[in-house]
Parts: C-alpha cells; sequence; structure tokens
C-alpha cells in the first residue's frame, strides 16, 4: 500500500489548517497505536506497523470539517485561530454532504493515495457500522482512538462515558445502540488484550 510519510500528513495537517487539537490527538492515536501494532507483530500477529502508524495519525484529518460551527472550548483547551476558521468554512462549503470524516479524507487523499484512503474511509465506517469486520490494522486504530481523550490515555470505561455525553444527540434513548457500541469496543480490547497476554491498563505510553 502506498502510504503518505509521516512529514507528508504534518504537512497536510499545515496545508488545510487542522485545528492544533486535533492534530495533537492523532499524533498522541498515532503513538499509540503503532505502539499495539508492534507489539502485537512481536507475537507473530500479520499486521502492518507503519499502515497503522499513518492511518492513526490521519484517522481524525478532517474531523472539524463534520462541526456545526468551530468554537473555543475550555475541555480541550483549544480557540480556532483565523487560519483554521477560514479553512474550516472553505471546506464546510466544498463538502457539504459529507457526513463523515473519512469521506471528506477519502476524497481529498483518493488521487495519490488511493488505497490508503479506501482504507481510511472503511476504518471510519466502523463507527457507525458496528457489524462490519475489522482487520487487525483497523481494530488497533479504532481502539487507540477509543483511548485516548484529547491527549491523554484512559481507560476504555472512561472513554465510554464521555462518549456518552458528548454523543448523547446521536444516541438519545437508545439502548440497543448504545449497548451494541459497548459490546463491539469491550470485544476489541478483549481481543488485543487477549493476543498480548496484558491487562488494558498496560497498553499506554
Amino acid at each position: 500500500m502506498n502510504l503518505p510519510s509521516v512529514e507528508e500528513c504534518h504537512r497536510l495537517f499545515g496545508q488545510y489548517h487542522i485545528p492544533k487539537n486535533i492534530f495533537e490527538h492523532c499524533k498522541k492515536v498515532s503513538k499509540l497505536a503503532a505502539l499495539i501494532a508492534k507489539r502485537l507483530k512481536s507475537k507473530g500477529i500479520a499486521v502492518d506497523v507503519e499502515q497503522v502508524r499513518i492511518g492513526a495519525l490521519m484517522h481524525d484529518f478532517m474531523k472539524a470539517v463534520t462541526f456545526k460551527e468551530l468554537k473555543a472550548t475550555a475541555k480541550f483547551n483549544y480557540t480556532p485561530t483565523a487560519e483554521e476558521t477560514k479553512a474550516w468554512q472553505q471546506l464546510r462549503k466544498r463538502f457539504p454532504e459529507k457526513k463523515h470524516e473519512s469521506e471528506i479524507t477519502y476524497e481529498l487523499l483518493k488521487d495519490k493515495f488511493h488505497e490508503f484512503a479506501k482504507f481510511l474511509l472503511h476504518e471510519g465506517a466502523l463507527s457507525t457500522n458496528l457489524s462490519l469486520e475489522r482487520k487487525w490494522e483497523e481494530k488497533v486504530i479504532h481502539y487507540a482512538d477509543w483511548r485516548v481523550l484529547g491527549t491523554s490515555i484512559i481507560t476504555l470505561d472512561q472513554r465510554l462515558d464521555d462518549f456518552r455525553v458528548r454523543y448523547a444527540h446521536v444516541i438519545g434513548d437508545d439502548e440497543k445502540k448504545w449497548n451494541a457500541i459497548q459490546h463491539a469496543e469491550r470485544k476489541a480490547e478483549k481481543e488485543i488484550c487477549d493476543a498480548l497476554s496484558v491487562s488494558a491498563r498496560e497498553l499506554t505510553i
């Protein structure tokens, strides 16, 4: 698979003036995901560490474009700059019909990194289609993202609690959907921990 380098990814974040808090989150997820992938590979599991590293780095690349507004947030100690706001407005106009960040990332990367763009599109679909089969690379990226809130590594329970509050407008009172989300993420955590013979708390950096 033709992958962008870490340096090229960083350049893309700068080119599109991605909010700094999202960039820092992506870097932390990438670091954790790559560590988990390396440990899995050392156990004889066929996983592409570099695909995981780069995929995790780009997993939320266009996240901000899905926001209805770009504003300061005390929770993540972030205030958008004028350049970030202008770039966000331009991308919102360019991709008004896209519902998920992975769809926008796909459109931006497909010409130069087609296979990688498709990979990110499928990884992003895991958030809404819990029945999709997860390859190890997708499983590790998705799990690492769940373990990182902002730039802090937290437990899956803490992340699920935060998710329930932040995405209440999406889940609402749909307990079936909420239970399915919990089951999918706990299942992924167990599979990774069992493969490494470690506890979830040992998966940190």
